[in-house]
């Protein structure tokens, strides 16, 4: 859609079954910027497809249309880091609620729940690391193969076990070695350490896992 200098583009996914919206977003750019605005909207589309592709992965667990789309949505913020943490925990906490067996979703509150737990008051701190391991815990019982519980558990241990968090993330990069955020732990990990050649090659194969991602 073009309107006065500029470019709208609308996209939606749609659950041919059951006619549910699962995601939409609008796009807007200069018309001088076609070119740009393909290559945002069709990346985009396809990180958010790899949100829904991994709900359908051997051992994921039954999920249906409605929290589907809200799984979407919140692992879509999630990856670009483009929501409030809490937010983000609530509605992964609405996920788990709807679907107590689809593993990704436990994944995704341990996930949220860790990163949650950085800016907020003591008290709260640790009722949310608590339900970080409570959720990783929940996420490996359904899917041992699910790499979102290890990392999870990587990111509450205290920032010195060095070794204890090494193994977690190294176990979740051995589930699954494609996935951006296990690179970019790793990543992490070894720049906290001063071994920054190394961290350097792990975070330029999150970049290029997940190009959008800020």
């Amino acid at each position: 859609d073009a309107e006065n200098d500029s470019l709208r583009v609308s996209t939606h996914i749609i659950d041919a079954r059951s006619n549910v919206t699962l995601w939409s977003n609008e796009y807007r750019r200069a018309n001088a910027q076609s070119a740009a605005m393909q290559e945002q909207v069709a990346t985009h589309v396809v990180d958010v497809l790899r949100c829904a592709l991994v709900s359908r992965r051997p051992n994921a667990g039954a999920i249906d249309p409605q929290t589907l789309a809200i799984f979407m949505r919140a692992c879509d913020v999630a990856e670009r880091f483009d929501g409030a943490p809490e937010a983000i925990y609530e509605s992964a906490r609405q996920v788990t609620l709807r679907a107590p067996n689809f593993s990704r979703g436990w994944g995704l509150l341990a996930m949220a729940s860790a990163y949650a737990s950085r800016n907020v008051s003591p008290e709260r701190r640790e009722d949310l690391l608590a339900q970080a391991r409570v959720a990783a815990e929940r996420a490996r019982a359904l899917d041992p193969a699910n790499p979102e519980s290890d990392l999870a558990l990587s990111l509450v241990l205290p920032q010195r076990d060095w070794r204890g968090r090494q193994a977690l993330v190294q176990r979740a990069m051995e589930s699954d070695p494609h996935s951006a955020d296990a690179n970019l732990v790793q990543g992490t990990l070894l720049a906290e350490v001063g071994r920054m050649s190394e961290a350097l090659a792990f975070f330029r194969r999150a970049v290029a896992l997940d190009p959008l991602s800020p």
